[in-house]
């Protein structure tokens, strides 16, 4: 059988595929002269035309508004925005990505026959599961192969047992260290020498990693420019984050970053250059990388250490693959605390090297199909714990947060639906106040003007590129103390359309157009005037004075929010999970009296969104009462939803929809103009 793997990083793109003549995986060159890798790069032109890769490199020196970058890290929104608000379908990208590569390996590989693979092996983080958004970009390419999918530190594991053909019993830790996110997993290795999950030590990991790294130099250099080489650096920022990335993965740049070499390290800015001393990057490292991920790692092997105990075993294997753990002095530091972790607990911890580690992942990947025949697809075997697989996506336009939801045939979705019909609505007994009568447009907070940082630091868990953070002053506004409940919805049209009913339960399934008709009446009928928050707004009224992921602190629980707890926030304990709308006055307020900030559901703000809007404020200095983009195709959309991840509901995620989308779970709150 025709096997090809493809492994889209956050930051390159490799591709690999089984050779029966040699028996063993082989990286498949898809560069330009005959590279391994393309950099993780999009270009859509004004006339729509869209290429990647190398292709997209090129012309960061000639449009850099119209490159995509990161786009592994925002797959779950199902538009991208670029130049004057120029969008792009997300799966149009990763169609022809996908596309692209079948056909190149069809007529590369000769032991295809200049036709596709019979089997395509995709990768995917430990945390991110982006299986539904793979399978319909397929569709749409009209692949006709079979699709498998597997994490990309169970890929890397196979790598390792290939190499090393441990003996049976044997238990090796991954930690994958990638551009985007760091993921870890523990295999023990089976009677038929295969790596496979142990279930009590569940796969994880987090999104800091490489790209935060080259983010936070750009910020450190930003704060050294001068004015010329700082407004360079600003409307050519895509083409200079690639330039550090491309002088931190070079041979060179490798070599200073382990102490091994003196050489400066260089960007050019126009006229210009910037030289990065080894201090500054170990100084972001340690900021962006290494405080971030220590605690998580040490955890999670603490964890492994335990059960190791518990079976009475005292040794294990320790593996770190992916470029970013070559980063001054990361790897170096996180060996030191696993060691330290091993000494104390009486397990040994040996630390084993992989060939090509940087390509462990795409490599394994096919072993896993092809070194062990009889092994059964990953979501077949029930030695593995695999998060729910994502319900198929809407044709209609889709916020990010949509992608977080928990996976269920349709003749599930059919008996839940009918189960929460028949049943009367339940709530918590400590948290969830019942329903009672609240007064219609009556419960408005005060909230007092000043100046905060908005968005979110590079190494927030959950980040997306569009939460640059950047200083805004907001004046004193009334903002209602709870979501617009179906009474109130009802008291103005005189309908209640919605499923969970209940007089102090939100409005959702409701668009943007339909707030906005509805505010419209609300004040011709009262004589007062209402509208949507700005999106400026209503984050500094749900951080009320925080600058925490969540206005709780740094974690969000089902005891404190409505949200889908079964993917709890970082590596933080599952919680209990409603599957429903509550009363609006549920939970408890944040610390300026507000309910609901967070989950049950999302809420409109009035501005346009723009992805690239934040950054655009940020050179600015302090923005005062910003009100959006003067235009767009979408509007924001705030606060995550009943069923959505927790990163979703921290207080600076972002989303976009089209004023015409009606989805579960979206609804609003009003601010009132006196």
């Amino acid at each position: 059988m025709s096997v090809l793997a493809i492994d889209f990083g956050t930051s390159c793109i490799k591709a690999a595929y089984w050779d029966e003549a040699k028996g063993e995986a082989v990286m498949l060159p898809i560069g330009h002269g005959g590279r391994l890798y393309v950099p993780s790069l999009f270009y859509v032109g004004k006339d729509g035309k869209i290429r990647f890769g190398d292709d997209a490199e090129r012309e960061l020196y000639h449009d850099p508004e119209g490159v995509l970058d990161n786009l592994k890290l925002d797959l779950d929104k199902a538009y991208q925005y670029l130049r004057e608000n120029q969008q792009v379908k997300t799966s149009e990208l990763m169609t022809l990505l996908l596309g692209w590569i079948i056909e190149h390996s069809a007529r590369e590989v000769k032991g295809f026959g200049g036709k596709p693979p019979e089997k395509l092996v995709l990768t995917y983080p430990a945390k991110l599961d982006y299986e539904d958004i793979y399978r319909d970009a397929l569709k749409e390419g009209k692949y006709r192969g079979e699709t498998v999918f597997i994490r990309e530190p169970e890929a890397a594991g196979w790598a390792w047992v290939k190499e090393e053909n441990p003996k049976p019993g044997e238990v090796l830790v991954v930690l994958d260290f990638g551009g985007g996110t760091i993921d870890w997993a523990t295999l023990q290795v089976d009677e038929q020498r295969r790596p496979v999950m142990i279930p009590d030590l569940r796969p994880d990991g987090m999104t800091t990693a490489g790209l935060h790294v080259d983010e936070g130099l750009y910020d450190e250099m930003m704060r050294k420019l001068g004015t010329e080489a700082r407004a360079y650096a600003m409307s050519n920022r895509a083409q200079v984050l690639e330039q550090i990335r491309l002088m931190k993965e070079s041979q060179n740049g490798r070599e200073v970053l382990s102490g091994d070499s003196s050489q400066p390290l260089e960007v050019l800015l126009g006229s210009e250059s910037f030289t990065f001393e080894r201090k500054i990057f170990e100084g972001v490292v340690k900021r962006a990388v290494l405080d971030q991920a220590i605690g998580r790692i040490e955890g999670y092997m603490q964890k492994v250490v335990k059960h190791q105990q518990s079976g009475g075993r005292k040794q294990l294997w320790c593996v770190l693959a992916g470029g970013t753990r070559l980063l001054a002095g990361l790897e170096e530091q996180v060996k030191k605390r696993i060691q330290e972790i091993g000494k104390a607990s009486g397990v040994e911890i040996k630390f084993a090297e992989i060939g090509q580690a940087d390509f462990a992942t795409v490599r394994g990947a096919v072993l896993w199909q092809c070194h062990s025949p009889e092994e059964k697809p990953i979501d077949e075997r029930d030695d593995v714990v695999l998060p729910d697989q994502s319900t198929s996506r809407q044709e209609k336009i889709k916020p990010a947060y949509l992608r977080y939801l928990p996976p269920v045939a349709g003749i599930v979705v059919v008996l839940i639906a009918a189960f929460f019909l028949i049943l009367p609505i339940i709530s918590a007994k400590k948290t969830v106040i019942p329903d009672k009568p609240l007064e219609l447009f009556k419960s408005f907070v005060l909230i007092r003007g000043g100046e905060f940082t908005m968005g979110s630091p590079i190494y927030e868990s959950g980040r997306s590129a569009d939460e640059v953070q950047h200083q805004v002053k907001v004046s004193d506004f009334y903002m209602s103390k709870y979501e617009v409940t179906q009474a109130e919805w009802e008291s103005v049209t005189g309908a209640n359309p919605f499923d969970f009913k209940g007089k102090t339960f939100p409005a959702e399934q409701v668009s943007w157009d339909d707030c906005q008709a509805f505010i419209q009446a609300l004040n011709r009928k009262t004589g007062k005037k209402y509208r949507l928050p700005t999106e400026a707004e209503w984050e500094y009224a749900c951080r009320a004075g925080t600058t925490t992921p969540f206005n709780t602190g740094g974690n969000l629980t089902t005891e404190q929010a409505s949200f889908n707890g079964s993917y709890s926030y970082n590596e933080n304990q599952r919680c209990k999970y409603t599957e429903k709308t509550i009363a609006v006055d549920s939970f408890a307020p944040n610390a300026w009296g507000l309910y609901n900030m967070h989950g049950n559901v999302s809420e409109w703000c009035s501005d346009w969104y723009d992805e690239n809007y934040y950054a655009a404020c940020k050179a600015k200095g302090v923005v005062e009462n910003p009100t959006g983009p003067a235009s767009g195709e979408c509007r924001v959309m705030r606060g995550g939803l009943r069923y959505g991840y927790a990163k979703s509901c921290r207080s600076a995620y972002r989303s976009g929809s089209t004023s015409d989308l009606i989805a579960y779970g979206v609804g609003f709150r009003l601010v009132f103009v006196p």
